[in-house]
């Protein structure tokens, strides 16, 4: 009696919990729909009921600490800032910094301080002020020298090289050993980000596999270089960048998300990318038990503008917060996402409670249904970083799949886009004046958002993933052949 042949296995690894990734939970539907065994390794436990999923489920189960967060950044990689790296230098290298000022600075600063009672008694208070403004003058520009200096020994110190040790052994600990301990054999690895390229390198030499490489974001220019310490900039930076690189030129196969960010890998990598775009696929939605506009508790004559997606350092935030200020009370804003703490501050400090409403996340088959009675959905993305001024984002997808308008910034694969099926107004992210004026547009003109419905409908049945599939489906069968 013959034995049946077990479909071949993709096993598809993602550094985030896949509730928070529907680009993964995507793929990973449409690998096991196309007849393969499709198994998903996340880094962080999600909570779905039994047999909701279309595929296997395994958590790695990792520390939170230890990691990655919806950035793609590893949580448990402190990116201290200098202070701190100097206040946590260790050896004979961590003596105060005073101690390294010349000795001919000392004794001036000590002169001039024995000098400034005499001149009070002798000169009179016109000579004392001046001689007090001098003291405050060197005063001054000794803190300028000790920062200074304290930034210089934060970068040169073996301080800032032990604290570079200790995330390289972090990140091949937990992104290397811990995650192929736990990674089943498969026929093709499928790895999403790059951070646990140290696992799947070793599990394709071991069992003699592949792997594809999926680049969500152009990791190499993901945050302003303003925004990162010196540490930060100087070391994990590069280190993470090499790690990159190895996965790339190793990778059987290259995919991202948009035209523009595998035109810059093929620049920074020479690897042309096949391009999958983060479309939405309608066959995977699941009604939720209530909408946004139930759970925030609206009535139908309450305006409901939804953000959706995780909090990302490139959302102009401020600017809506004072945008909303300038509209009429009945207008709401909403954010279905992760990691919004410090923006629930930044709202209260606008005195914007009960019209701020921050959501967690829903299952990524959920958020479509889960928005579609929003009024309009809003993409705070500015220019922050080169990612950003390429990103063609899921939350674009997922808006027009809802059918409802979208306020959109001006970056070059977002706006391509929208102007060519007409899907909403083009605005300013950075400033008040231009998201007030579209919402009050919306709210004035229900002729052109008519209109605009009509043109979603059809960018939804254009932009459908049964179509984007194919390039997916095509890569597969090279690969690893039929199931």
């Amino acid at each position: 009696m013959w034995r049946q042949a077990r479909p071949k296995t993709i096993v598809s690894l993602t550094p985030m919990k896949i509730q928070t990734d529907s680009r993964t939970f995507k793929q990973a539907a449409a690998v096991a729909r196309f007849g393969y065994r499709s198994i998903v390794i996340e880094a962080r436990e999600s909570r779905f009921p039994e047999g909701a999923l279309p595929f296997e489920l395994y958590a790695v189960t990792l520390d939170p600490a230890a990691s990655a967060d919806a950035t793609g950044t590893p949580a448990g990689d402190s990116s201290p800032t200098d202070e701190e790296i100097a206040a946590t230098s260790v050896g004979p290298k961590a003596r105060p910094v005073r101690s390294k000022l010349p000795t001919a600075t000392r004794r001036a600063l000590s002169t001039v301080r024995r000098c400034v009672p005499r001149a009070v008694r002798q000169c009179g208070g016109r000579i004392a002020r001046a001689a007090l403004q001098m003291v405050r003058e060197i005063q001054t520009r000794r803190f300028l020298v000790v920062r200074a200096a304290r930034r210089l020994h934060a970068e040169f110190s073996i301080c800032g090289l032990m604290l570079f040790a200790r995330h390289v052994r972090e990140f091949f600990r937990v992104y290397g050993v811990h995650t192929a301990r736990r990674t089943p054999r498969a026929s093709l690895y499928y790895l999403h980000a790059f951070y646990q390229f140290p696992a799947v390198y070793w599990l394709c030499w071991r069992h003699g596999a592949k792997y594809v490489y999926d680049a969500h974001d152009f990791y190499a220019q993901m945050d302003a270089e303003a925004d990162m310490s010196s540490f930060w900039s100087r070391w994990v930076v590069p280190f993470e960048q090499r790690v990159e690189r190895q996965c790339v030129r190793r990778a059987a196969a290259v995919i991202t998300v948009n035209e523009g960010i595998a035109r810059r890998i093929e620049a920074r990598f020479g690897r042309r990318a096949l391009v999958l775009r983060n479309v939405h696929d309608e066959r995977l939605d699941h009604e939720p038990t209530q909408t946004l506009r139930d759970r925030l508790g609206l009535s139908p004559e309450d305006f409901v503008l939804v953000s959706v997606g995780n909090a990302k350092a490139g959302m102009a935030t401020e600017s809506l917060f004072a945008a909303l200020k300038a509209l009429p009370l009945r207008v709401h804003v909403a954010f279905l996402g992760d990691r919004y703490e410090t923006h629930e501050e930044a709202a209260r400090g606008h005195r914007l409670d009960g019209r701020v409403h921050f959501v967690p996340p829903v299952n990524p088959d959920e958020v479509v249904p889960f928005i579609r009675n929003a009024n309009a959905s809003i993409i705070l993305y500015h220019a922050k970083a080169l990612n950003y001024e390429l990103s063609l984002p899921n939350r674009f997808f997922q808006a027009i799949a809802a059918g409802i308008p979208i306020l959109y910034p001006d970056l070059p694969e977002i706006r391509r886009l929208g102007e060519a099926y007409d899907l909403g107004i083009l605005i300013d992210p950075e400033s008040p004046d231009s998201i007030s004026g579209a919402v009050m547009t919306l709210m004035r003109d229900p002729t052109r958002c008519a209109r605009w419905r009509e043109n979603l409908d059809v960018a939804r049945r254009s932009l459908s993933y049964e179509s984007e599939e194919g390039v997916l489906r095509g890569l597969l069968l090279d690969l690893v052949g039929p199931p």
